[in-house]
């Protein structure tokens, strides 16, 4: 996202433990700039709606510690400028996730089984 003025917006993107498991996520308002819904479907399984019980503040992300990585470098392959936060979100609460297995699954396995392709 480019402001005209200032250029590129850096934006936080935070990762945090929720009952044991690392969530990965970032302002809704800032990830759909990115982001749409279908994004989340084969390189993460799903996503994650999550809101701050202290600030109002709606969130999405993805869980999981390969997904997190994966959810940052996708941002910023789309032109994204992030401000990693890792500290825990007392205040944050997922409100629903929306999960595709078959669809990972697949898609991880026609990864796994296509021939690499030499550059």
């Amino acid at each position: 996202m480019q402001h005209e003025d200032y250029g590129p917006i850096e934006f936080p993107v935070y990762e945090y433990r929720h009952n044991g498991i690392i969530h990965c996520d970032g302002e809704t308002s800032y990830v759909e700039k990115f982001l749409q819904p279908e994004d989340f479907i084969l390189p993460f399984g799903g996503w994650l709606a999550s809101t701050d019980v202290v600030t109002g503040k709606a969130y999405l992300g993805v869980w999981g510690r390969r997904n997190a990585q994966r959810f940052r470098r996708l941002l910023r392959d789309k032109g994204a400028v992030l401000t990693i936060v890792r500290e825990e979100q007392p205040g944050r609460w997922p409100l629903c996730a929306q999960t595709y297995p078959a669809a990972y699954h697949e898609h991880r396995l026609a990864r796994k089984i296509s021939p690499r392709q030499s550059p």
